[in-house]
């Protein structure tokens, strides 16, 4: 999860001039996506089971 997070606030300080509140924004988005992606995947696994 932690890679998602470091992504996100990476992405989000490039786009957004190192503004402290849009890199953390980015992170917490990149958390966000990270957790969908891994119930998404969790949800095809049990279901090929």
């Amino acid at each position: 999860m932690f890679t998602g997070y470091l992504i996100g606030y990476a992405a989000f300080r490039a786009l957004f001039s190192h503004s402290p509140g849009m890199s953390a924004a980015g992170g917490i988005l990149g958390l966000v996506e990270e957790s969908i992606g891994f119930i998404v995947r969790g949800d095809r696994i049990s279901n090929i089971v």
